[in-house]
C-alpha cells in the first residue's frame, strides 16, 4: 500500500478531498474530478502517477481535451517499461508542447504552493 502513496514532497498539496481514486485508465468517466476542477476554476493540472504510458497518459489527454493545461511530473511518474515511460514523456514534450509541459517535482511543488496549478 505504501507504494501507492504520493511522493512526500507532493502529498502536502493533495488534501484528502482532492484525491480521486479511479477504476479506469483515466479519471474522466466519473464526473467528480471534472466537477471539482470546474468548481475551483482550475486551468492548470499537475499530474503524477503510474503507469506513465497508460493511466497518466489517459489522464493527461483527457485533461487537454477538457481545455486544461497539463504539467507532467517526470520524477513522480513511472512505468514498468522504462522505454515506454520515456517515450510518453517525449510525446508530451514534442507533440503537446502547447498544451503540456514535463517538469520535475521541485517545479511542481512551486506551482502548487503558489496556487498556479492544482
Amino acid at each position: 500500500p505504501a507504494l501507492l502513496e504520493l511522493l512526500p514532497d507532493l502529498s502536502p498539496h493533495a488534501a484528502p478531498d482532492r484525491v480521486f481514486d479511479k477504476q479506469t485508465y483515466g479519471p474522466w468517466h466519473d464526473k467528480r474530478l471534472q466537477a471539482a476542477l470546474r468548481q475551483q476554476n482550475c486551468g492548470h493540472l499537475v499530474i503524477s502517477g503510474v503507469e506513465t504510458d497508460l493511466c497518466v497518459l489517459a489522464t493527461a489527454l483527457g485533461a487537454i481535451e477538457r481545455g486544461l493545461y497539463v504539467s507532467l511530473v517526470r520524477d513522480a511518474t513511472g512505468s514498468g517499461l522504462p522505454d515506454s515511460h520515456d517515450r510518453a514523456l517525449q510525446l508530451f514534450e514534442t507533440r503537446f508542447s502547447e498544451q503540456a509541459q514535463v517538469i520535475d517535482c521541485d517545479t511542481a511543488c512551486t506551482l502548487l504552493a503558489e496556487g498556479e496549478a492544482r
